[in-house]
């Protein structure tokens, strides 16, 4: 007797999936350059992102649309990427502080740092979570430790802090040696110290304003997120911010490879389109296969962050964020070979997807199940 298993969405998740692509392909897609070379993110764009309820989570009690599930935020988050990786990412970048608010914060944070919240703030706190060496959190360099006057000491560096959407405070998440525990603090911006931005700026996603910082800096108890709330961990609302990025790369190197398909069949060489070389058919219908087996996967995590301890669940985030990465950088780096020389040109958006995938690959990059390539 065989077994079998249905992979097939609900139709309210397609329903909410073609809406988010219709929003990607009729609207994102259309800025792209513009915000490319700007840095900035159209008003009207960016409210349409924050309606959706995917880049920026919001509890419906401080004027959001809810906390959707895991599974649902990663779908929307693909779809939206579909129509350009770069705003997206950056949008999912500045509003990570927003769902770990919504997941975790105290009703006075909430009130305080949610936007749209009667007293809150325009922009909710940015979030420091990656470590130059570091991006497993059970390993974190970053210490936040109990004095014995009852305050807490946040003490680290950070990379990769989207500070691009005008936040104030920071969500500094470290370990408490102590205790041996994850511990997360809202952070006065005015208390740590920026580095500087490059000069010549990012490879993309320059409307979050990626930057580093370093904080030495003594908290009140009041500062901390809750360890856990309604069943949902810290280690677990962690994990699910990982892998949001992961779901961005995969929605930019899909429609990379749509791209590059729909060229390789108009493009004609020898007397016939490209597509019928088997050099570049199997390329792309390898490039299919390996973006989908990462999208199951991280699909199958979606639904598993509560049923893994902490060191597991960090361990498995980060063979998937891994597997989507190297996933999307190959479709990408491989539609560029597509086009040929037009490839690297701005004639064509696969450059723009090529750099994004690029970007994210680095900021999480596990060397325990990262490929390496020479060339991203």
């Amino acid at each position: 007797m065989s077994a079998s298993f249905d992979l097939a969405l609900p139709d309210e998740v397609i329903a909410m999936r073609q809406a988010a692509r219709s929003l990607a392909l009729g609207r994102l897609d259309a800025v792209a350059r513009e915000v490319d070379a700007t840095g900035q993110v159209p008003a009207d764009v960016a409210g349409h992102l924050r309606d959706m309820g995917f880049t920026c989570v919001v509890d419906s009690e401080f004027g959001g649309g809810g906390v959707p599930d895991t599974h649902t935020q990663l779908i929307g988050v693909e779809a939206l990427a579909h129509g350009d990786p770069s705003i997206v990412g950056a949008e999912v970048f500045t509003g990570g502080g927003a769902l770990l608010l919504s997941l975790l914060g105290t009703a006075g944070q909430r009130r305080r740092f949610l936007p749209g919240a009667a007293a809150g703030s325009a922009a909710a706190p940015a979030v420091a979570l990656y470590e130059r060496f570091e991006p497993s959190p059970r390993a974190y360099d970053t210490e936040i430790t109990r004095t014995a006057d009852g305050r807490y000491l946040v003490r680290g560096e950070k990379v990769a802090v989207a500070l691009g959407g005008g936040a104030d405070h920071v969500i500094v998440v470290g370990r408490d040696p102590e205790q041996d525990v994850l511990r997360a603090a809202v952070v006065a911006l005015a208390d740590i110290e920026v580095a500087s931005a490059p000069a010549q700026g990012h490879l993309a996603m320059s409307s979050a304003g990626l930057t580093g910082i370093r904080f030495d800096v003594t908290v009140d108890a009041d500062a901390l997120l809750h360890d856990e709330v309604d069943g949902v961990t810290l280690a677990q609302a962690v994990a699910r911010t990982r892998l949001l990025p992961a779901a961005v790369a995969l929605g930019g190197a899909t429609r990379a490879r749509e791209y590059a398909t729909r060229y390789a069949t108009e493009r004609v060489a020898f007397g016939r389109p490209i597509i019928s070389f088997q050099g570049v058919s199997f390329t792309l219908a390898d490039n299919h296969m390996q973006l989908d087996a990462a999208r199951l996967g991280l699909w199958s995590i979606a639904t598993a962050l509560d049923g893994l301890d902490d060191d597991r669940l960090a361990d498995e985030v980060g063979r998937i964020v891994a597997e989507c990465h190297a996933a999307a950088t190959t479709a990408t780096r491989d539609a560029i070979q597509m086009l040929g020389g037009h490839g690297f040109l701005t004639d064509h958006p696969v450059e723009l997807w090529y750099r994004c995938t690029g970007l994210l690959s680095t900021i999480d990059c596990d060397p325990r199940f990262t490929r390496f390539a020479p060339a991203v």
